[in-house]
């Protein structure tokens, strides 16, 4: 797997954020955060995405728990997706926050929108590691990232 790119300059943004490359949700922005456990999708962005995506997102019968940017818990649809980075699809599961408000003043502070976030659990399974030095995901093909379908 090539090394994913960081979307903006960590020092100017304060953050981690990746883009899907390719695929039904190419262009999808997405919050690199240690701080959550799952993957999380906003659902102004699932609505559109349901609509344009075909086949990039399917809603699952089943649902979750979720505490949102805010603190605050709620129940959340889970629906499940198919990434592309680096040249590799990953199939994997989003929870559907319905904080809008929040992800909306996110956008607005770093200046580009953001979709949703990628959790810990979603880089543990692919082996990711962060590199803030060179503001990339890096994945060695030994290590197991190879097995992203």
């Amino acid at each position: 797997m090539r090394n994913i790119k960081f979307n903006a300059d960590i020092k100017s943004v304060g953050l981690p954020f990746i883009v899907v490359d390719d695929g039904p949700l190419e262009g999808l922005c997405l919050l690199v955060d240690t701080g959550s456990n799952n993957n999380v999708m906003f659902n102004i962005v699932y609505e559109y995405l349901k609509e344009v995506a075909q086949g990039g997102v399917k809603e699952l019968e089943e649902k979750s728990t979720i505490y949102g940017l805010d603190g605050q818990k709620s129940v959340a649809p889970m629906l499940s997706a198919k990434l592309n980075f680096g040249g590799e699809e990953f199939k994997t599961e989003f929870l559907v926050s319905n904080n809008d408000e929040t992800i909306l003043q996110l956008s607005k502070d770093v200046g580009f929108d953001v979709h949703g976030i990628i959790g810990t659990n979603f880089m543990r399974e692919h082996n990711w590691i962060i590199d803030l030095v060179h503001q990339q995901i890096r994945c060695e093909e030994d290590e197991g990232c190879s097995d992203a379908a």
